[in-house]
């Protein structure tokens, strides 16, 4: 990938559907936060620079993914994802030059095979990601 985007995983929402009292991304899957398992796939993807939208549980969150390089955004009130996206545009305007992919923070599944033809895609169209 010669083009090097940022991603922006949102991680704010409460997961009411869920039915829990620990905010969805942080329940464990394989042995560690669903989240994590986003951030392994965006790192295993070259995607280094990381912003995580936080809200709900925000303390929980944070701490829980301390030690992952990631900065923090916080959605002061949860209104969706364009809100989350624009709770973002101060720290994303130092990102003005890179691509930027907005992703959820609750889709451990997803892999770096599914999601590289996409942005490969994207870049070779000279698209946007």
């Amino acid at each position: 990938m010669k083009r090097k985007p940022i991603a922006l995983v949102l991680a704010a929402g409460k997961g009411t559907r869920f039915k829990s009292n620990l905010i969805k991304i942080l329940h464990p899957l394989l042995g560690k936060p669903m989240v994590s398992h986003v951030l392994e796939m965006l790192r295993s993807l070259g995607i280094e620079d990381v912003l995580v939208v936080v809200g709900y549980q925000k303390e929980r969150v944070i701490e829980a993914l301390q030690e992952e390089g990631v900065q923090f955004v916080v959605q002061a009130e949860q209104l969706g994802t364009a809100h989350a996206v624009l709770a973002a545009r101060d720290k994303l305007a130092s990102f003005l030059d890179r691509d930027l992919l907005i992703i959820n923070g609750d889709l451990p599944i997803l892999r770096a095979e599914s999601l590289q033809p996409l942005i490969e895609t994207h870049f070779q169209a000279g698209n946007a990601l």
